[in-house]
C-alpha cells in the first residue's frame, strides 16, 4: 500500500505562490502564462479537477483587483478628505487605478489559478476529487 507523503498546509500554499506544484513542488506547471498542463508532470497530481473549480481562482484574482483599486484610491480620499483645501486633482489617481485593474488581473492570472489549486488540494489533504495521485517521492 503507497503512502502519501505529507505536505503541510503553508508548504502548500508558498509552492502555489510560486506557480509550483502545490503537492510536490515541480516546475513548470503552466504551458505558457495563461496556458496550465492538465497535469503535474512529476507527481501526476490533476489540475483540472471539475467544471467550475477555477471559480475560485477568479474570486482570488477579483480581491487582488479590487485591493490594487484600494491601494490607489484610499489614499486619494485621505488626503483630500483630510485637508480639503489641496483640491488633489482625481485623475492622476484614477489613471494608475484604471492601468493597476487591467494589469493587475492579467499579471496575476497563474499566480491564482496555482494558489487556488494550492488552497483545494489543502483541504482535500493532498487528493484529487478522484483520489487518484501518484507519491512525489515515488520515481517512474
Amino acid at each position: 500500500m503507497k503512502t502519501i507523503k505529507t505536505v503541510n498546509a503553508r508548504r502548500m500554499i508558498l509552492r502555489g505562490l510560486g506557480r509550483r506544484c502545490p503537492f510536490c513542488g515541480h516546475r513548470p506547471i503552466f504551458d505558457s502564462w495563461f496556458k496550465l498542463k492538465e497535469s503535474c508532470p512529476s507527481c501526476g497530481h490533476r489540475f483540472n479537477q471539475e467544471e467550475g473549480f477555477y471559480i475560485g481562482a477568479y474570486a482570488i484574482n477579483f480581491a487582488v483587483a479590487e485591493g490594487l483599486l484600494l491601494l490607489c484610491l484610499v489614499p486619494y480620499i485621505a488626503i483630500s478628505s483630510a485637508n480639503p483645501e489641496l483640491r488633489l486633482d482625481a485623475v492622476p489617481f484614477a489613471v494608475v487605478a484604471l492601468l493597476l485593474a487591467v494589469a493587475g488581473p492579467i499579471f496575476f492570472y497563474p499566480f491564482s489559478r496555482s494558489l487556488w489549486i494550492a488552497l483545494d488540494m489543502t483541504l482535500r489533504g493532498g487528493r484529487n476529487l478522484d483520489d487518484s495521485w501518484k507519491d512525489p517521492e515515488e520515481k517512474g
